[in-house]
């Protein structure tokens, strides 16, 4: 019975429930300095819940982990990072600790944590910061080349595309020009006119027929230098006697011609000739970057002498159908242009002569004047000149 108020005096003093609550507050209140310092404290989720997803395992502290009191590591600003970057854990007290309440930190913090050893205040929170990346860079269009390639043109695609025999064409629209010496054979040029070459131009206007033939129209102008001896009769040149023909022509004429022959001596003369007609060509390659033809035609052609005499200005004009015979050597310096020589020999039948006197103008055929030379055993036929030029030819196809 005596030991009974013992008893009773040792369970009086089992602790109570508001003696665990004090308990518990002065703990919490010892800690509230480093929390507030660490920032609030993020407990693991618990696992096995509906709609709890479970936390990442803890790995050994790492290049992302930061240690309050350690010196920080950052990662520079716009560095991509090679793997997701995990939750690093912020550690309360001594590091490492297995008590450590981890948080979430920022892969690039851009303010540096403080130790509050060394300053004695609170780093303020810092959010996550966003990764920067370069701006993209716009794919390249498919139909422009890079900036740094040079558009080198494919040798094999050109030449497969236009192959070489196709490069110089001869078809289509073609007109040439010529320049160059004109001359004459005949005993009018070795006799007493004593011709020598002058200059003539010429051109030619047509179409080529797939390569091999042309058609069109051509022509040219000329001089001839002569040198006659001053005082001659204009009729003598051609070996025709003044007084013959005078007479032949007052009986072809019945009266009817009433001019001085005999008063026709030279003091000055001149001598041009002029061409122009249809003409065909062949050509003997139709293609290719050397090009030669010959041709051939028919045209008109005028050999005009103009002598100055006592009497005045006369003029002994010849007419007559030439039959031109061409060749041209070329050699294409473009696709378009080609540039050669071109000999041409005009083989002309003259059929009228007209005499321009200052008394009275006379138009005679030639088979008139011929008869007369024949009584002087002369062939004025043979005595006029035959023509021939010689010269550089520029030809332009489109």
């Amino acid at each position: 019975m005596a030991r009974i108020p013992f008893i009773a005096r040792a369970r009086s003093r089992t602790p109570s429930v508001r003696h665990g609550l004090a308990c518990a507050l002065v703990s919490v209140s010892m800690l509230v300095p480093g929390l507030a310092m660490a920032g609030p404290p993020v407990l693991p989720p618990a696992t096995g819940g509906p709609g709890i997803q479970p936390s990442a395992p803890e790995e050994p502290p790492g290049p992302s982990t930061a240690v309050l009191g350690a010196a920080p590591l950052q990662r520079p600003s716009g560095m991509p990072a090679s793997r997701p970057a995990l939750p690093a854990r912020v550690i309360v007290g001594p590091a490492p600790a297995a008590s450590a309440v981890a948080v979430p930190a920022s892969p690039a913090p851009s303010v540096a944590a403080t130790s509050p050893a060394s300053t004695g205040e609170t780093s303020p929170e810092v959010g996550p910061q966003p990764a920067t990346s370069p701006a993209p860079t716009p794919a390249p269009r498919l139909d422009e080349p890079a900036a740094d390639e040079a558009i080198v043109p494919d040798a094999a695609l050109v030449s497969s595309s236009k192959p070489a025999r196709e490069r110089f064409p001869h078809r289509g629209l073609v007109a040439d020009a010529r320049i160059g010496a004109l001359g004459c054979v005949g005993g009018l040029c070795r006799g007493a006119h004593d011709v020598s070459p002058g200059m003539r131009v010429g051109g030619f206007l047509g179409g080529n027929v797939r390569g091999w033939f042309e058609l069109g129209v051509g022509g040219g102008w000329g001089t001839l230098v002569s040198k006659v001896a001053p005082g001659t009769n204009a009729l003598v040149l051609y070996g025709l006697d003044p007084g013959i023909l005078q007479q032949a022509l007052l009986a072809q004429a019945a009266g009817l011609i009433n001019v001085d022959l005999a008063g026709l001596a030279v003091q000055d003369d001149q001598l041009r000739a002029a061409q122009v007609g249809p003409s065909v060509r062949v050509h003997l390659r139709p293609r290719g970057r050397v090009g030669a033809f010959v041709g051939t035609g028919v045209g008109y052609n005028v050999l005009r002498a103009r002598y100055q005499t006592a009497l005045g200005k006369v003029g002994l004009d010849f007419h007559g159908i030439d039959v031109p015979i061409e060749a041209n050597l070329s050699v294409y310096v473009h696709e378009h242009v080609a540039v050669g020589v071109q000999l041409d020999y005009m083989w002309t039948w003259y059929g009228v002569a007209v005499l321009d006197h200052p008394q009275q103008r006379l138009v005679m055929p030639v088979g008139l004047l011929q008869a007369a030379a024949r009584q002087q055993g002369v062939d004025l036929r043979g005595q006029l000149p035959q023509l021939w030029t010689l010269g550089l030819a520029v030809r332009g196809r489109l």
